[in-house]
């Protein structure tokens, strides 16, 4: 057989089978480039490097005014500040390969914590949740395998109108479909680079009444077992 038929056949066997391995994956670039970044609540402090961020889904929609991650799957996670600045995360990958089916075509939502570990406790840990929604912008949208293109692009200032461009003076303006699940609502910015800062919130803690009636609750149970002894 003639060499360049050969290398020729080889090349497209060797594209044809990336292709292949690409179409049973799923892939989304995320971050929040040094234009809109994260800071703690009521500071203009970025969050601390190495604390976690997340990038996922939630099986149900969660409630806006509500710190609660029930029902939110991961699919890919950062640290602060690992762009190079505190406040900010550089882009990253996600591939995900058949993704689950709840994950198709799923609206996406980006979570930070004031934390390495992503715990939750009350009236301690600030939590952020942001999404736009993916009628809006359709980035925000987890894709298919078998889509085409079968990967997402997504950045925290999509939240912001008019992006990047847009952020030295449009810093408190959300963008058509933005959405603060979980943090302050009034964003900020900064002199320098007209950056804008999504501040987190801190997670309440129970009502005394809640608490109480949760140990009323416990104490019946305890009661109820030492009976039945």
């Amino acid at each position: 057989m003639n060499k360049g038929i050969k290398y020729l056949l080889v090349g497209m066997i060797a594209v044809a089978t990336a292709v292949g391995v690409r179409a049973q994956s799923s892939t989304a670039f995320w971050g929040a480039s040094d234009i809109t970044g994260i800071s703690l609540q009521g500071t203009t402090n970025g969050v601390a490097n190495g604390d976690l961020v997340e990038l996922g889904y939630f099986t149900v929609a969660p409630t806006p005014g509500s710190p609660s991650l029930a029902n939110f799957n991961v699919l890919a996670q950062a640290d602060m500040g690992d762009g190079g600045f505190t406040g900010f995360f550089g882009t990253d990958e996600v591939i995900v390969t058949n993704p689950a089916s709840a994950a198709v075509h799923a609206q996406l939502y980006i979570v930070a914590f004031n934390n390495t570990t992503g715990s939750v406790t009350p009236g301690v840990t600030q939590l952020g949740i942001w999404d736009v929604n993916s009628s809006d912008n359709a980035h925000w949208s987890f894709p298919a395998t078998t889509d085409v293109p079968n990967f997402t692009t997504l950045d925290l200032e999509n939240l912001i109108s008019g992006g990047a461009a847009g952020a030295a003076t449009n810093g408190n303006s959300l963008a058509t479909g933005a959405q603060i699940v979980w943090g302050q609502s009034q964003l900020h910015s900064v002199a320098f680079g007209g950056s804008t800062f999504f501040p987190l919130e801190v997670v309440p803690v129970p009502e005394p009444s809640s608490l109480a009636l949760v140990g009323i609750g416990l104490l019946g149970a305890v009661g109820l077992i030492r009976r039945r002894r």
